[in-house]
C-alpha cells in the first residue's frame, strides 16, 4: 500500500485519450514527478476506476504522441503503481507493483499506439538464432530497414504500369512516394520495424497530369498496390496455386517478386519474418514467412515466368556504364554474344555488387530475365571467380 499523500490528487495535466472521461493522461505527483496514467479497468461493483500509473518524462510523452513508442512501452519505462479512483476522479488507494505482477489484460496490448492514426501501416519482425538483444547482424538490420522501399517496389511498378513507358531501373520519385513508407519505430531487441502510414497530400496529387479519364490517380495506384500485396500475403501462407488466367500473369509476377524480396533468404541471419499492420486488412492479423515459404515463392515465380514466356539467361561479362540514377548498366565482353548486353537492376540490393564489379573490373555472372530479348532485368549478380577486393 502506498500513502496517497505521496501521490497527491493526480489531477490531469494533459488528457491524451478520452472516452467518457480521461483514459490516458499525464499528471504531476505530489513529490513533483511526472506520471502517465492508463485506465485499466472500471470496477463497477466498487464504483472505482483502476489506473496503471507510471513515472514518465517529457521525452517519453513526445515519443508516445509521435508514434515512436506504444502505450505499453511508455508505461514499462517507469516505476508503476496501481491507483484506484472514485467516480469523482479522486484517488482512494494505491499499490506499488512491478509489471510482471500485473495480469496480462491489465496493460494495453503490445504494439497498441496512443491514437489509431499512429497505428503502423506495416510492422515487420525478423527472427533468427543470431538475432539477439544487443547483437544484431548488420545484414539483418539492413534487410529490415529496406523492406518498405525495395520489397514493395515490383507491385507498385505493376500498379502504375499505364503511366510509365520505361519501367526499367529506379522508379521515379512520385511513384516511390506512394509506397516508400517511413520507418516509424525500431524495437532493437527483437529487430522489429514499424512503418508509418503514407498520407497523399495535394502536392503529390497535382505533381502529374492524372486528368485523363483512363489513367489511374495516385490514390487508385496506391489502393491497387496494397490490394495486390494483401493477395500475395494470403497466398504465401496458404497451399493454393498461383491464380491463372489471361491478364493475371503480369500481376502475379509482380506480387511474387515482392514476396521473394520480403521472405527470408535461403541462408543468412534471418530465418523467418512476421508481418502485420493496417495494410494487411486487419491490425491484429499476423502472417509468418519462413524458409519453406521462400522455397515455395521461388518455385512459383520460376513456373510463372515460364508460363509468361519470359526468357531466363545467365550472362558472363564485365560491368560497364553503370548508371546509378537509372540503375542500368552494360555487360561487355559477354561470352557467346556479338555485342554488349543492356541490363537494368531488378533489385537495388544488387547495386553494391555491380559497383564493386565495375570499379574493380571483375568478371561477373548475371542471371537475367526478359520478355523481348532486348532489355534484360538482372535478378542476381555474383562474381565469376574467386577474385576479391580483399586481396
Amino acid at each position: 500500500m502506498v500513502q496517497l499523500d505521496f501521490l497527491g490528487a493526480l489531477t490531469p495535466s494533459e488528457v491524451l485519450y478520452e472516452f467518457e472521461g480521461p483514459c490516458i493522461f499525464t499528471a504531476r505527483a505530489a513529490h513533483g514527478a511526472a506520471v502517465l496514467a492508463y485506465l485499466s479497468e472500471d470496477l463497477e461493483d466498487e464504483q472505482r476506476l483502476r489506473y496503471i500509473v507510471a513515472t514518465t518524462s517529457e521525452r517519453t510523452v513526445d515519443e508516445l504522441k509521435c508514434g515512436v513508442i506504444s502505450v505499453r512501452e511508455a508505461l514499462d519505462r517507469g516505476s508503476l503503481w496501481v491507483v484506484d479512483f472514485d467516480y469523482g476522479h479522486r484517488p482512494v488507494r494505491a499499490f506499488s507493483v512491478r509489471s510482471e505482477q500485473l495480469p496480462e489484460d491489465a496493460m494495453p496490448l503490445s504494439g497498441t499506439m496512443l491514437w489509431s492514426s499512429l497505428e503502423p501501416a506495416l510492422t515487420v519482425r525478423l527472427e533468427g538464432s543470431d538475432i539477439q538483444k544487443g547483437r544484431i547482424p548488420a545484414a539483418a538490420f539492413t534487410q529490415a530497414a529496406e523492406i518498405a522501399g525495395k520489397a514493395l517496389k515490383p507491385v507498385f511498378e505493376w500498379a502504375a504500369r499505364d503511366l510509365r513507358q520505361d519501367t526499367s531501373g529506379r522508379p521515379p520519385e512520385w511513384l516511390r512516394d506512394l509506397y516508400a513508407m517511413p520507418a516509424q519505430r525500431f524495437a532493437f531487441g527483437s529487430l522489429e520495424v514499424a512503418f508509418g502510414q503514407i498520407r497523399l497530400g495535394t502536392e503529390l496529387q497535382s505533381t502529374l497530369l492524372f486528368d485523363h479519364e483512363r489513367l489511374p490517380t495516385p490514390l487508385e495506384i496506391q489502393e491497387t498496390g496494397w490490394s495486390a500485396l494483401r493477395e500475395g500475403f494470403a497466398w504465401a501462407v496458404s497451399q493454393d496455386s498461383v491464380p491463372s488466367g489471361e491478364g493475371n500473369e503480369e500481376k502475379w509476377l509482380a506480387i511474387l517478386e515482392s514476396m521473394r524480396r520480403l521472405a527470408p533468404a535461403s541462408a543468412g541471419p534471418v530465418s523467418a519474418i512476421e508481418v502485420w499492420g493496417s495494410i494487411m486488412g486487419a491490425q491484429d492479423r499476423r502472417l509468418r514467412l519462413d524458409r519453406n515459404s521462400t522455397k515455395r515463392i521461388r518455385t512459383a515465380l520460376t513456373e510463372l515466368k515460364k508460363r509468361h514466356d519470359v526468357e531466363l539467361r545467365v550472362f558472363t561479362g564485365r560491368v560497364r556504364d553503370l548508371d546509378l540514377d537509372k540503375l542500368t548498366f552494360i555487360l561487355r565482353d559477354v561470352a557467346g554474344e556479338e555485342g554488349d548486353v543492356q541490363l537494368a537492376l531488378d533489385d537495388e540490393r544488387l547495386l553494391e555488387t555491380a559497383r564493386e564489379a565495375h570499379y574493380q573490373e571483375l568478371e561477373v555472372n548475371v542471371a537475367a530475365r526478359s520478355e523481348d530479348k532486348k532489355l534484360w532485368s538482372a535478378t542476381e549478380i555474383e562474381f565469376a571467380s574467386s577474385e576479391s577486393t580483399d586481396e
